[in-house]
């Protein structure tokens, strides 16, 4: 039987490859942790660094938790094109793409509906920090790629493409940083994992209010830039979740200075700043 020569032989001993598993336990056990050990209001560990691709103007990579981000921005470009309407703002562009190798189930090379989504929250989180009038008639492209989701992503992604900008010298009002929780019969989670938010969506029709929540926030002039709400959830409790969101952020701030203050001193050099939460 002829061999075909264009495939790589396979080992006899070989087996098949096993995708990792969430198992649906509920949010906190009997001693009141969560299933990676953490109390509701602990947030996983964050590292961040500044510079992590040479070719970009401005970069950034981001890890909370197993979560894994990386953010790269180019510009800012020419957009105008005839038949197009002047402007003296300028434009953000974002693109937000997990990798085909960033969860359990494999994603498409080309950007799904969820991407697409995920990418309009993005710029609307950093439009309002972005001095747009300094580069009129162009535009900044900022691509955030999800290496591994290990939960809240899109927190992690708004707060990446803020530093992104920040390390490209863009000029910006203030830093956004995002947030995101689970909030389930009441009880405020921090921080969720991926598995915990899976256990949001099979429970969201039987539990009330039952949501995940996030929000882009600038801490120096108290504004919320964008909040994205999944699930069922009552006004009150909607009014803590946000201001437990806010809290997460004020409290990230001082790191995030620190990274950047860090990599102005070593005029452009990379720089490591890590904290545990």
């Amino acid at each position: 039987m002829p061999t075909d020569t264009k495939r790589l032989p396979i080992p006899d001993d070989s087996r098949p490859a096993v995708n990792r598993v969430h198992s649906l336990a509920p949010l906190i056990n009997k001693n009141g942790l969560r299933a990676d050990g953490r109390n509701v209001g602990t947030v996983r560990p964050v590292f961040a660094r500044l510079g992590a691709i040479n070719r970009a103007r401005g970069s950034s990579y981001l890890e909370i938790g197993k979560t894994k981000v990386i953010c790269a921005v180019y510009g800012p470009r020419e957009v105008m094109r005839r038949g197009e309407v002047f402007s003296l703002r300028g434009q953000l562009l974002c693109h937000l793409k997990f990798a085909t190798f960033s969860s359990t189930t494999r994603r498409q090379h080309q950007q799904d509906m969820e991407e697409k989504e995920l990418s309009q929250v993005l710029r609307e989180a950093l439009e309002p920090a972005v001095i747009l009038d300094k580069f009129p008639k162009s535009r900044m492209e900022i691509f955030v790629t999800v290496l591994e989701d290990d939960g809240s992503c899109l927190s992690c992604a708004i707060t990446a493409a803020s530093l992104a900008l920040t390390h490209a010298r863009v000029d910006m009002f203030d830093l956004v940083i995002g947030a995101t929780l689970r909030c389930s019969d009441g009880l405020i989670a921090l921080d969720p994992s991926c598995s915990e938010e899976q256990l949001a969506n099979e429970t969201s029709q039987s539990v009330t209010n039952d949501s995940i929540l996030t929000i882009g926030y600038m801490p120096s002039l108290r504004q919320v830039s964008a909040l994205l709400l999944a699930g069922v959830i009552d006004q009150q409790t909607n009014q803590k979740c946000i201001s437990a969101c806010i809290e997460t952020c004020v409290k990230l701030y001082p790191v995030l200075q620190h990274c950047i203050k860090e990599s102005l001193k070593s005029d452009g050099n990379e720089v490591t700043s890590s904290t545990k939460s």
